[in-house]
């Protein structure tokens, strides 16, 4: 219970925690099916979200999530685990198969809030936010106390661009629940509200406090702060600091959308839809937000953008025949 008490926290103090209560747990049960199932997912956290480039940890999470179906093949938690290990940049984000646990998951044990929160994770990635917001706002009546799913529910608001909605539901999480993303996402509707002098200090308070900046979002946000005000200079430094900071990091996709439409808004659009086809490549082909987004506005009439949204668009309508 410990363990899966600090593995809902998503920092690395939190995370070392889980693993280490969720370890001494099987010990002491080897049996226990349901534990594993927890581990298997608590390591895929480590090596999403702060440790990339250490293999030993996918191969951790693909051992425990295994050891807990051969268990108990049936075990809805053990599928959410699978599935959370599909969906990871060692697995190109698997969407359909990683759906494909989630639903099953769901099907055996309708109460689980997280296999909710994880499916709607992919529909908003994919595109698909009505979706994404049914199945957050559900895991949340579920579990009030899951506040990834709140994230969630403002994430997909603001890819839908209601952006002073998705802010009130943030301001609602504590942000130590997932520094990074909570925080950047806290900054990238302040900018989109306008609210540009709000977003860079937000920025500033983030990188004083977490100056790793796992994944390059805060720079990445950086870079678009900076191209929205017309210095190239500052914009290309930031975007080489998020590069060279966040890639291999799970969330890297959302700091390759960032540099995208950084380049976009000084009217580079190789260079804009070059970092747009890594994003989507890398588990974000949302083609709904693309096609919707005011900052890429500077691409519309560029035929390699218009390339690249006609082959995203049919992507998309493939995914939509999962529903």
């Amino acid at each position: 219970m410990r363990g899966r008490f600090h593995s809902q926290h998503q920092t690395q103090i939190e995370n070392e925690t889980a693993i280490a209560d969720l370890q001494h747990a099987v010990a002491i049960d080897p049996s226990f099916a349901s534990a594993y199932a927890d581990l298997a997912q608590t390591y895929v956290w480590r090596f999403f979200l702060f440790a990339p480039e250490r293999k030993q940890w996918e191969e951790k999470a693909y051992v425990a999530a295994e050891r807990a179906l051969t268990l108990d093949p049936d075990l809805a938690v053990a599928h959410v685990a699978r599935g959370r290990l599909l969906w990871t940049p060692a697995n190109h984000f698997a969407h359909a198969n990683a759906i494909r646990e989630y639903r099953w998951a769901l099907d055996s044990d309708p109460t689980l809030d997280e296999a909710r929160n994880q499916l709607a994770l992919i529909y908003c990635h994919l595109g698909f936010f009505d979706q994404a917001l049914q199945e957050a706002k559900q895991a949340v009546l579920t579990n009030p106390h899951n506040k990834l799913a709140a994230y969630r529910i403002a994430q997909t608001l603001a890819f839908r661009g209601e952006y002073q909605e998705s802010l009130a539901v943030l301001r609602g999480i504590p942000e130590q629940v997932q520094p990074s993303l909570v925080g950047y996402q806290t900054a990238w509707v302040l900018f989109n509200l306008g609210k540009k002098d709000e977003a860079a200090a937000k920025i500033v308070e983030l990188l004083t406090h977490y100056p790793k900046d796992s994944g390059g979002l805060f720079n990445s946000v950086q870079a678009v702060l900076a191209a929205s005000a017309a210095d190239e200079r500052k914009m290309h430094a930031k975007i080489k600091l998020a590069i060279e900071k966040g890639k291999g990091f799970g969330h890297f996709h959302h700091t390759a959308y960032h540099i995208a439409t950084a380049f976009a808004l000084i009217h580079k659009p190789e260079e804009a839809t070059k970092w747009l086809e890594a994003a989507a490549d890398d588990g974000f082909p949302c083609y709904p937000l693309f096609a919707a987004d005011h900052n890429l506005d500077n691409l519309r009439q560029d035929a390699a953008f218009i390339e690249f949204m006609e082959k995203l668009k049919h992507q998309w309508a493939g995914y939509k025949s999962l529903f």
